[in-house]
């Protein structure tokens, strides 16, 4: 008999087959004026590799298994409890995922270049805006051109001030991106 070799006689609480690990669970009676009381104050847990164990013997039938009856069907009969599920809850968890697929599609452009999606997507947190094929329309004033530079930034009113904050945006947007092209 070596270190490893030892007896117990607990409960098995899980087994995971992703580790190959048992958990057994030690129950710890709850005392109370020197008696021990049936209900348990708590549990000691052991995790052990399923390659330790030897041998396993079952002490206990499971209850709900007469006498000569057989585990396979026991747990064959059992059926695991499932709540009402609300409809009204489930349509509008529905409704909630098919507004927010709707914007992811509406903010993504189709065909535009990583950093056309990265300005796009500094303006879109700052103000409102949408693609419209290449280009990026804000406040439906001013467009941003491919390739999506301040040179590209056009509006009808050459001194709006929605243009002079767009500018102010791509260009921070293009200097981060250059960025993180070097590196820093």
């Amino acid at each position: 008999m070596n270190s490893l070799d030892w007896v117990v006689g607990l409960r098995v609480y899980s087994f995971c087959q992703i580790t190959n690990t048992i958990t057994l669970a030690e129950d710890q009676p709850q005392e109370a004026g020197g008696k021990k009381q049936k209900q348990a104050a708590g549990s000691d847990y052991r995790v052990i590799k399923t390659s330790f164990i030897k041998d396993v013997a079952v002490l206990d039938k499971p209850k709900g298994v007469n006498k000569g009856g057989n585990l396979s069907k026991a747990f064959g009969n059992m059926e695991p409890s499932i709540g009402a599920v609300s409809i009204n809850a489930a349509r509008k968890r529905e409704q909630e995922a098919v507004k927010k697929a709707r914007e992811l599609r509406v903010t993504q452009g189709v065909g535009v270049t990583r950093e056309g999606q990265m300005i796009f997507d500094a303006i879109y947190k700052t103000l409102p805006c949408r693609w419209h094929e290449k280009s990026i329309i804000v406040f439906d004033e001013v467009r941003v051109d491919p390739p999506y530079t301040t040179n590209t930034c056009i509006a009808d009113n050459p001194n709006s001030s929605a243009l002079e904050l767009v500018k102010k945006i791509v260009q921070g947007t293009q200097d981060k991106f250059a960025n993180e092209l070097k590196g820093g």
